[in-house]
């Protein structure tokens, strides 16, 4: 089945993850972090970077990284793991919210079975 939702790669701890968000991964996500209130304030410049680090943990366990929120958060601004992380934000946060073609995408292969 297709996924309405774009793989992330992320860097870390010398390795690269892969992680496909789902809508389990994202109600997980979500019982800490709102995604739609994260994506605001980092576009008005006011990032709160323990609920970045949160979600970037999130994923990170998800793709099969043993860290966790606090490793991850002294990361965020103090080495190239941090820079890696910081400069992806932006990428992480659209791949939660889909595209209205992949929903359609979706729609098509779902009927067709």
């Amino acid at each position: 089945m297709a996924s309405i939702f774009s793989e992330i790669e992320l860097d870390w701890d010398g390795r690269t993850y892969y992680v496909t968000p789902s809508m389990k991964l994202i109600n997980r996500i979500e019982q800490d972090v709102s995604l739609a209130s994260l994506a605001r304030r980092v576009s008005m410049g006011d990032t709160p970077f323990s609920h970045v680090a949160t979600v970037f943990t999130h994923l990170l366990k998800a793709a099969g990284c043993n860290t966790n929120e606090e490793l991850v958060f002294q990361a965020l601004f103090s080495n190239k793991d941090g820079e890696n992380l910081r400069n992806s934000l932006n990428t992480v946060l659209s791949a939660f919210f889909p595209s209205t073609d992949s929903g359609e995408d979706l729609k098509k292969s779902q009927t067709e079975k």
